[in-house]
């Protein structure tokens, strides 16, 4: 499934708010007549779609030290690049590298969860 819509930069109505794919968590606003469920991908974001509506999303604490334990391949990708002012890099390098923190990010998060899914 597809967590951006047909147009470039939405979100589809199937993602969570997040922008990572649902997971089975809704949230269902009980002072709305017909609420719509709003799908989420974890605890986490159920809770803070009940709690923080409205406000920006603030990392976990294991988001918190992927970022931190990513932090060397990013840099290292920008020094690659020859480039550490953001503002200098084409739209392909931009994405390219918000690509890479991204994968880094996503895959330090899988170290740190590897041994606690029972499955």
């Amino acid at each position: 499934m597809s967590r951006r819509s047909d147009k470039p930069g939405t979100l589809s109505p199937l993602a969570c708010f997040c922008g990572r794919s649902p997971r089975g968590f809704y949230f269902i606003d009980p002072e709305a007549h017909e609420p719509p469920a709003v799908p989420c991908c974890s605890m986490a974001c159920l809770d803070t779609s009940f709690r923080m509506k409205g406000q920006p999303m603030r990392l976990n604490p294991t988001e918190t030290k992927a970022v931190y334990n990513a932090s060397p391949a990013v840099g290292e990708y920008l020094e690659t690049m020859g480039k550490t002012d953001l503002a200098d890099m084409t739209e392909a390098e931009w994405l390219g590298f918000l690509g890479h923190a991204f994968n880094c990010i996503a895959g330090e998060v899988s170290a740190i969860v590897k041994d606690e899914c029972p499955f």
